[in-house]
């Protein structure tokens, strides 16, 4: 079998038109030149419908909605996972807990990049990002699962910061040992490219 030269060789000029115009609406863009320039930069990812995030400019974003669960209902939540660390749920019981409900959440997620994790904060600080708080970082652990890890390129995301930045809550959805661990003085430690950190990126 020849392999074609082109990948839109035998496409007619008005399926290349509906594809653009899609971009353009997707984007949110009227330029089908800009439209075309964002998708081959990789600055915008395409999603199957229902997937959980989608990924532009290399950060990954999640959409996460409050739900009104109180620190007790997480620690009963959680408590029935017999992949949570002891540590993980003691540190959910010493961190400030304000349950909200019906809000939208946008989370990013920043690749480790073999940095770190003090460069991987300077870069989200740039970015306009915040350090989740314990409520959207247990939203974002229950919507995740060990597929979409994978399909992100990750292995597990650090979540969510203690009071003191000396203890952070972090998820890996894999075969064995915990989901939901703590790490302690992890600042200088280089963070491994299979591994994120998530930031809150907006609220509703």
């Amino acid at each position: 079998m020849t392999k074609k030269l082109f990948a839109t060789a035998d496409m007619t000029a008005g399926v290349l038109n509906a594809l653009v115009k899609n971009m353009m609406a997707q984007l949110g863009v009227k330029d089908p030149d800009e439209a075309i320039r964002i998708f081959n930069a990789g600055e915008y990812y395409l999603a199957r419908p229902g997937c959980s995030w989608y990924k532009r400019g290399g950060v990954i974003y999640i959409t996460v909605i409050s739900d009104g669960t109180t620190r007790s209902g997480w620690v009963r939540r959680i408590e029935e996972n017999e992949k949570i660390s002891d540590e993980a749920k003691d540190l959910l019981n010493l961190i400030d807990f304000v349950p909200t409900t019906g809000v939208k959440y946008e989370v990013a997620v920043l690749n480790g990049g073999e940095r770190p994790k003090r460069a991987i904060d300077e870069n989200a600080k740039q970015r306009g990002l915040t350090v989740l708080n314990p409520e959207v970082a247990l939203l974002l652990y229950e919507k995740l699962n060990r597929a979409e890890l994978k399909s992100m390129g990750l292995r597990g995301i650090l979540i969510c910061h203690h009071t003191n930045n000396k203890s952070m809550l972090f998820f890996i959805k894999n075969e064995g040992g915990y989901e939901l661990d703590v790490a302690y003085g992890i600042d200088e430690v280089v963070w491994e490219g299979e591994l994120g950190c998530a930031y809150a990126a907006s609220v509703e």
